[in-house]
């Protein structure tokens, strides 16, 4: 498999998550454990190489949340080139508290 083939897979696979979209105010993520695992499931490993709050400047109050998920790739020639699957929670809850509820955007690249 080419890996912009692989690319177009995990998108493919990432859209098809049911329950991702709109918003959530849920403390567990959900929603991007539900990526994550529907990934796994179709057979690609996954591992998260990334995660962290993003920050307001001015206030200090964490207005995201990204992770970022990598899928190994190997060439036919043999040369890695992983795929990384981004996925961001965007802070959509009241000025106090922005990530009480939030909104998903996920995708491979």
């Amino acid at each position: 498999m080419t890996r912009s083939k692989l690319v177009k897979t995990l998108n493919a696979v990432i859209n098809a998550v049911p329950n991702t979209g709109g918003f959530h105010n849920d403390q567990f993520w959900t929603p991007i454990h539900a990526i994550r695992n529907a990934v796994i499931e179709a057979g690609y490993e996954a591992a998260c190489v990334q995660s962290e709050y993003q920050h307001d400047p001015k206030t200090g109050l964490a207005m995201s949340k990204v992770w970022l998920y990598e899928v190994p790739y190997t060439s036919d020639a043999g040369k890695q080139s992983p795929v990384y699957i981004r996925i961001v929670a965007a802070g959509a809850g009241s000025v106090q508290e922005p990530l009480n509820t939030y909104d998903v955007v996920a995708y491979a690249s």
